[in-house]
């Protein structure tokens, strides 16, 4: 969805709420949320 509004998207991991700063295996019960870094092309 993000690309097809011109996003361009750098990088996705799986996360815990509130622990962003460690990524997750998908399969991971605790892997509640996905973090996407985009940045909008001009």
């Amino acid at each position: 969805m993000l690309e097809g509004v011109g996003f361009q998207i750098e990088e996705v991991r799986y996360v815990q709420a509130g622990h962003w700063e460690d990524s997750l295996d998908a399969w991971d019960p605790a892997a509640k949320e996905i973090l996407i870094f985009a940045e909008k092309g001009f």
